[in-house]
């Protein structure tokens, strides 16, 4: 594994770990690599707790799905849209009353 602190282009994808639910995940992510503004946006927010991993993926409109192999199997359970959701939202996923906290989100370049 490696952290890329520069680039000459553009990555299709990135990933950032998380390890402060204080921070606001945002749904864009503007870098400038070689003077040219690349845009990302949010597809997915891993979560961990309790030995286990979770994940939400959000969809290009905002849509919220919600993914847990052991509760849901191969479904994804929809959870609404992003923009009506409060801003730290995606810090924690909270089911069965057990809160899982957000340990990575992933970008995908926006072409």
């Amino acid at each position: 594994m490696a952290a890329i602190t520069s680039a000459t282009t553009a990555p299709p994808i990135l990933h950032f770990g998380l390890n402060d639910t204080d921070l606001k995940i945002d749904s864009i992510l503007h870098i400038v690599v070689n003077d040219v503004p690349v845009r990302y946006i949010l597809r997915g927010v891993i979560y961990s707790g309790g030995n286990h991993f979770t994940c939400r993926v959000l969809t290009e409109n905002g849509n919220i799905w919600y993914h847990d192999g052991i509760e849901t199997g191969k479904d994804l359970i929809d959870e609404g849209d992003l923009h009506s959701k409060p801003a730290k939202f995606l810090n924690t996923c909270i089911r069965n009353d057990y809160c899982r906290l957000g340990v990575g989100a992933i970008y995908a370049i926006v072409e």
